[in-house]
């Protein structure tokens, strides 16, 4: 394992140059940054909280497409794509990856809440801000934000007509992408904007020899707002968004044999961007080795009512989607399974809040908040009987004597699993801040909810024509209860969960000087539990009986509490700022999920956790040319009870097994140790320097730098996928006139062709063999933009 300094030590050399050159010119100042992470509009400065605010104009101009690049600019958040949904992370605390599963990360867009992960697919559109509110926010987010918060403004329609086109050419991959906006007054009380957004790509990063494909992609998405003056005091903002996307492929590559382990058939060279993954026979061969493919709708209405008190605001949201996913499911070139999944999901929820003035002692907000939601998630596994009928006693999974009847009786079969839920929550929240003296003051929330939830999970066997299998060899669910099915068949239609939670924070903040505030919270957080949409079930061995009961399938909620000292300093006249935070935080009941190597996940509460470390965002305008930014975090996360964490592929194998049973034996014990996606180290720098060309043009060069330390890639901490420290280096040069009509921009990322991965697992079938999900190397595009 190696350790990159080369970020860290220009970032200390660049802070202390800051800290100690303070002449710089009186006219040189840094743009307000206004956010409503306290659902006022603030200056970040004035925030007490540890927030990072990233602009959509600072957005489009380095072409970020997602959070998953957008994370590697931000301490102590990433963002990581794995074969069954992103990733969030922040404080190295995530979420599990099954659909009944609830995120630690809360997501919201101009106030509505996208709490699965499919939602955050196109909150990149036509952005306003993007803010990434770091630790507990359970007073004025509410549940499900026990990491922290994403809050996403969308842009807003202008009173002057405006409209941009934006259209990008990227070489190595072939990939085009165009987007634009128009806006302006439709009358004298309603202005209107409309967005668009059209991405695809059909030359991927890693080639699949098996079907001879890399990766095609294909997204788009539209939204549509009103901003509407009923009265003088009275405004409406009514916004539709529709997005739609196609992909085929995934950048899996092998990454590395373990020391004796069998040779992964086909590709195997670790890390060459060359893998073979393919299926044959009724059911197994999709025809791909991955597709998704799926649409998403959104409608909200937003009013804000102004009096001499302060501003009620009532936030109405309507949103759905739904999506199908296909893999081969074995992750190699032999016809074993594959794996076909589905959600259908509607949510509505109705916001109404009453936000003081800032006039006097004390201001407040106090609100209301409604929601429900229905899912229905279900997943198929074809499994080629024919082919685990004729394995070897030695093969690499335990078979039964009964494939053989199985394989002759029905040839292959599927697995299917499923959840069908509702769900309703409701809470009352309420902040308020005093003014204590002229320099201190004191903020104290707190939130109330109750949630219910209903739902049905299932799972069975079934020929391919969907008929259930039963029969002389095959009587009951023994023959499933061996790998790779391990599965019960069952039925438990009557699941019920009623959850309370308060949520609490306490705040002190000091204005140290004018230009210094320092400040101290102490706040809790809380993750709802749920059902697991996977869960394979329960078989009494001695009767050979299912006894699946709803304790099978539940898991509680989870808990944190967090402890931060921070400071917002203005520095240099007002030249440069500088953001620090340091932060504690203690988990219990911390949800956990592992993966059983049969495609099924065990979800549970098993584990004791604390997370500390530091976060620093500073900014710097050196001279009228020239700015400088930058960010530092550093993390110290450890399980401090994980007993029955997940087996490694090596531990199940030489444990002799299966992966429930090397679990439940804590031959994997985590504790004392940390988490997954959780460098201790991640930093950037950025570096804008802006020259004056022929008198009335002028060219925007920009550099990036950012550095991440070691981490584990799976879940299991194995120590074969561990991604090693790296820096990787953007570069953009953009040539424009200086009235802004028009630019155009060379853009290229990962200069050095890093070859790094966020997500790994074990191959099924070839112990000791591993599979990643190969992030994106070095690119380079052209992009031209016109401004009217």
């Amino acid at each position: 394992m190696k350790r990159s300094t080369l970020l860290p030590s220009i970032l200390a050399a660049t802070i202390a140059a800051l800290s100690h050159n303070t002449a710089v010119a009186d006219t040189l100042s840094l743009e307000e940054i206004v956010v409503t992470a306290q659902k006022r509009a603030e200056s970040l400065q004035d925030v007490p909280i540890s927030v990072s605010a990233v602009s959509g104009d600072t957005i489009r101009d380095a072409g970020i497409p997602d959070f998953e690049e957008l994370s590697a600019t931000i301490p102590n958040f990433a963002v990581s794509r794995n074969a069954i949904q992103d990733t969030v992370s922040i404080r190295g605390v995530n979420s599990d990856s099954q659909s009944g599963g609830e995120q630690s990360v809360g997501i919201y867009v101009d106030g509505v809440f996208r709490g699965r992960g499919v939602q955050s697919r196109f909150a990149f559109l036509d952005v306003g801000m993007v803010e990434v509110l770091r630790g507990p926010q359970g007073t004025l987010f509410g549940k499900n934000t026990i990491a922290g918060a994403l809050n996403i403004s969308s842009a807003k329609p202008t009173e002057e007509f405006e409209s941009s086109i934006s259209a990008k050419y990227e070489t190595e991959h072939q990939e085009t992408e165009l987007q634009g906006h128009v806006s302006g007054a439709l009358s004298d009380t309603v202005r209107g904007r409309i967005a668009f957004l059209d991405r695809q790509f059909d030359d991927g990063w890693v080639e699949n020899s098996g079907y001879n494909e890399t990766m095609d992609n294909h997204e788009w998405a539209v939204r549509g707002t009103l901003d509407i003056d009923i009265s003088d005091n009275l405004m409406a903002t009514v916004k539709y968004e529709r997005g739609e996307f196609d992909n085929t492929g995934a950048p899996y590559d092998t990454i590395v044999h373990a020391p004796g382990a069998a040779a992964y058939p086909g590709e195997s060279t670790p890390w060459n961007s060359k893998i073979n993954i393919q299926n044959s026979g009724p059911g197994l061969d999709l025809g791909t080795s991955y597709y998704m493919e799926g649409d998403s709708d959104e409608l909200s209405a937003r009013f804000d009512l102004d009096t001499e008190a302060g501003t009620w605001t009532t936030i109405l949201g309507y949103s759905t989607y739904h999506f199908e996913r296909g893999q081969d499911a074995d992750f190699g070139p032999l016809p074993v399974l594959s794996y076909i999944d589905r959600e259908d999901f509607e949510q509505r929820s109705v916001e109404v809040r009453f936000a003081s003035d800032n006039d006097g002692n004390v201001s407040w907000l106090a609100g209301a908040y409604w929601q429900d939601s229905e899912l229905e998630a279900t997943g198929d596994t074809p499994v080629n009987s024919g082919f685990l009928s004729v394995a070897t006693a030695g093969a690499p999974i335990p078979l039964s004597a009964d494939w053989a009847t199985l394989a002759g009786t029905v040839g292959n079969v599927n697995r299917q699993t499923g959840l069908d839920q509702d769900a309703s929550t409701w809470a009352l929240f309420g902040q308020a801040t005093f003014q204590i003296s002229d320099t201190v003051s004191t903020t104290l929330g707190l939130r109330y909810g109750e949630e219910e939830k209903d739902g049905r999970q299932w799972a069975n066997v079934s020929d391919l024509s969907g008929n259930g299998i039963t029969g002389g060899a095959l009587t009951g669910p023994v023959l499933f209860a061996v790998a790779p099915l391990d599965v019960s068949t069952h039925s438990v239609d009557n699941l019920h969960r009623d959850e309370e939670s308060l949520s609490w924070t306490a705040n002190v903040a000091w204005d140290a000087t004018d230009d210094i505030m320092a400040y101290a919270t102490v706040s809790t957080g809380f993750k709802g539990g749920g059902f697991n949409s996977v869960a394979l079930g329960v078989l009494d061995m001695a009767t050979g009986q299912d006894v699946t009961t709803q304790d099978d399938i539940a898991y509680d909620e989870e808990e944190a509490i967090s402890y931060e000292i921070g400071a917002k300093m203005t520095l240099a006249d007002g030249a440069a700022e500088v953001n620090l935070a340091y932060f504690f935080m203690e988990f219990d009941d911390l949800q956990t999920t592992q993966f059983t190597g049969s495609t099924g996940f065990v979800v549970a509460n098993a584990a004791q956790a604390e997370t500390q470390g530091i976060e620093m965002d500073w900014r710097w305008q050196v001279s009228e040319e020239v700015r400088l930014s930058g960010s530092l975090g550093w993390i110290d996360f450890e399980f401090k009870d994980y007993a029955t964490a997940g087996c490694t592929s090596e531990q199940i194998t030489t444990s002799g097994l299966n992966a429930a049973g090397c679990s439940a034996a804590g031959i994997n014990d985590l504790s004392g140790k940390t988490n997954q996606d959780t460098p201790e180290l991640s930093a950037s720098l950025s570096a804008l320097w802006v020259t004056q060309v022929m008198d009335n043009y002028e060219l925007r060069s920009q550099l990036d730098l950012v550095y991440s330390d070691e981490y584990y890639a799976a879940g299991d901490l194995d120590p074969n996928v561990i991604q090693d420290s790296f820096t990787k280096t953007n570069v953009s040069f953009t040539f424009a006139p200086q009235d802004g009509q028009w630019d155009v921009s060379v853009i290229a990322n990962n200069i050095t062709n890093e070859e790094t991965y966020q997500y790994a697992n074990d191959v099924p079938l070839f112990a000791g063999n591993h599979f990643g999900m190969m992030q994106r190397p070095r690119t380079l595009a052209i992009r031209g933009r016109l401004n009217f």
